[in-house]
């Protein structure tokens, strides 16, 4: 839960430097992560993670009206994700992630952007799930960085689509504990230390919403 705090703080902090905002709304994001195990080589297995995010663009309204203001701007992303894969027993990472990406203008009107930039992640995941009589408990933090690139089309209200991608890595640290009751009696267990560089694919796809 620390963690869990930690990643809370670090949304309020931008969420106090980005107050005015010039745009805001809701996104759905997916990923295929190739998670490879530190400690281990040739230890690797495939994830699939999906999310609901709020978004949150002060500079979404210059971006257009105002082109020639801005060369970069930046959006902020949090929101709840869940991390599925077959491994560990087919259980399920589910937390909170903050994304921030900055975005430098590459083509630009006044109903249309495309952009390209880094992007930094945070995540916190947690596991609680009951399969076949064994209780499963843990929880990982992860950090990482990529690169991400986006279209932004503004309508003509106060509606604005946007679609992005890109790659990014990321570091996992924490762990997996298993507690079973079997044979009369009650065992717990360690399961798995996690210690892994990903790499993944990932697309975000958000509907924005001017604020003036």
């Amino acid at each position: 839960m620390k963690a869990n705090r930690v990643v809370i703080a670090v949304a309020g902090s931008f969420w106090m430097a980005t107050a005015s905002a010039g745009g805001y709304g809701i996104s759905v994001a997916g990923a295929t992560e190739h998670w490879v195990k530190d400690t281990r080589a040739g230890e690797s297995h495939t994830r699939h993670t999906s999310g609901f995010n709020f978004v949150l663009d002060p500079f979404f309204d210059s971006h257009h009206r105002q082109a020639y203001l801005k060369i970069m701007g930046y959006r902020l992303t949090v929101g709840q994700e869940v991390s599925r894969s077959a491994e560990y027993g087919g259980i399920t990472f589910t937390g909170t992630s903050v994304l921030q990406n900055f975005a430098f203008r590459l083509v630009q009107s006044d109903a249309f952007r495309l952009w390209l930039g880094p992007q930094l992640r945070l995540v916190y995941y947690e596991v609680d799930e009951r399969h076949n009589g064994t209780h499963y408990t843990g929880d990982t933090v992860g950090g990482g960085a990529g690169i991400v690139g986006g279209f932004d089309v503004l309508t003509g209200g106060q509606v604005g689509y946007s679609l992005s991608f890109g790659v990014r890595r990321t570091s996992y640290w924490g762990g997996i504990d298993a507690y079973r009751a079997d044979t009369g009696y009650a065992s717990s267990y360690y399961l798995e230390d996690i210690d892994h560089r990903a790499n993944a694919l990932f697309l975000d796809v958000a509907v924005i919403f001017l604020s003036r």
